[in-house]
């Protein structure tokens, strides 16, 4: 496993010019190109999520952030907890909204979903996700 860090991008309102949100984006550092670089894979455990969440947080001046997570981590029990327990003692509700880069089955994203929604986390699909999903179910109703 490497060494990782997420990176913050701002995403403003363009009306106002006020940043909504951070975009947390995961990076792993090369040694070879002595550079931070988008990782070959985003499963990274739990625990190391929510450290990098926890260093992120608090270098940020404004704790409504989103991360990005695969449809392994989303539905894995041992992550879900992890997370959830870190948001209920840290932030919050609604600071958080986890993007899915990969849409889980639907019956995962409904049972699943429910447990995020209520440590007040929100969720959404990522544009990857999206067309995904779209492609594979009728419906994608998080609620």
């Amino acid at each position: 496993m490497g060494t990782y860090s997420y990176f913050a991008q701002p995403i403003e309102n363009i009306s106002t010019n006020h940043i909504i949100l951070y975009e947390l984006l995961l990076r792993e550092w090369s040694d070879e190109r002595q550079a931070w670089q988008t990782p070959a894979s985003f499963e990274i455990n739990a625990q190391t999520l929510v450290h990098l969440l926890q260093t992120a947080l608090a270098k940020l001046d404004d704790h409504h952030v989103s991360i990005n997570l695969t449809a392994k981590q989303f539905a894995d029990p041992v992550f879900t907890l992890a997370i959830t327990d870190f948001v209920r003692e840290n932030m919050l509700p609604r600071q958080l909204t986890v993007e899915l880069v990969t849409c889980p089955e639907f019956a995962v994203l409904k049972h699943v979903s429910a447990s995020y929604r209520a440590a007040g986390i929100l969720l959404a699909l990522d544009d990857v996700a999206q067309i995904t999903c779209m492609r594979t179910s009728k419906t994608c109703c998080l609620m």
